[in-house]
C-alpha cells in the first residue's frame, strides 16, 4: 500500500488511507511502513490531509489526537499535534493540511528492530469515527530514512 520515492534527503512514501479504515483509526493503527527485519526506520517529516472529501467525519472527542507510532510504543512525538477534527472534518476551505516533523524518541534496539511505523489515533471513549463516505481518502505522506544492522 503506498507509494515509495528515493529522495536527496531520505525516501517518501505516500499511503492512501480508504474510508473503512479511516473510520476504525481509533481501535486500529494503519501501517505506513512496514517492518523489515534487520532495519530501523526512523520517521522525518510527516503531512496528513483528506482527499478527495466527500462527506464529513463524525463522532470526533476534542481531544482526539493522530500520532506516529514504531513498534507500539509512543517514541516517536510531532513537533504540531494533528487534530483529528481539522482534518476528517468540514468544508474545503476550513480543513486543514496538517504537516509537522517528527522527533525520535530513544528506544532500545529490541523495539525498534524490524518493527512497523504506524499511524495511531486516540479518540477518548467515543470509540470510532461515523459519518465520512466510500468516497473519502485519507493522504499520510511520510519521509523517513533506514538504518540497517
Amino acid at each position: 500500500m503506498g507509494q515509495i520515492t528515493r529522495t536527496k534527503f531520505g525516501i517518501a512514501k505516500k499511503v492512501l488511507i480508504a474510508n473503512a479504515a479511516v473510520l476504525t483509526l481509533p481501535t486500529t493503527d494503519v501501517t505506513l511502513i512496514a517492518g523489515i527485519a534487520g532495519k530501523i526506520w526512523l520517521p522525518q517529516f510527516v503531512s496528513i490531509y483528506l482527499s478527495p472529501r466527500v462527506a464529513d467525519y463524525t463522532n470526533i472527542d476534542g481531544a482526539a489526537a493522530f500520532s506516529i507510532q514504531i513498534g507500539g510504543a509512543a517514541n516517536v512525538t510531532l513537533t504540531n499535534a494533528f487534530t483529528p477534527a481539522t482534518i476528517l472534518a468540514g468544508v474545503d476551505g476550513s480543513r486543514l493540511i496538517q504537516q509537522t516533523v517528527c522527533n525520535f524518541v530513544n528506544d532500545d534496539f529490541t523495539t525498534l528492530t524490524g518493527a512497523a511505523v504506524k499511524l495511531h489515533c486516540t479518540n477518548a471513549a467515543a470509540g470510532n469515527f461515523t459519518g465520512g463516505n466510500a468516497g473519502n481518502i485519507l493522504n499520510v505522506k511520510i519521509f523517513y530514512s533506514a538504518i540497517t544492522l
